[in-house]
């Protein structure tokens, strides 16, 4: 893929440690809840 000089682009990371899940969410994720585990965050 060749963009033009200085043409803008975006880049999207996702971090896979979500406490809920996005009513978006199209990636194959589990939240602590859906494995068993605690909704809490530590703290």
């Amino acid at each position: 893929m060749r963009l033009a000089p200085g043409a803008p682009f975006g880049v999207y990371v996702h971090v896979p440690f979500c406490l809920t899940r996005c009513g978006y969410c199209d990636f194959n994720t589990y939240t602590p809840a859906e494995l068993g585990g605690s909704t809490r965050t530590p703290g």
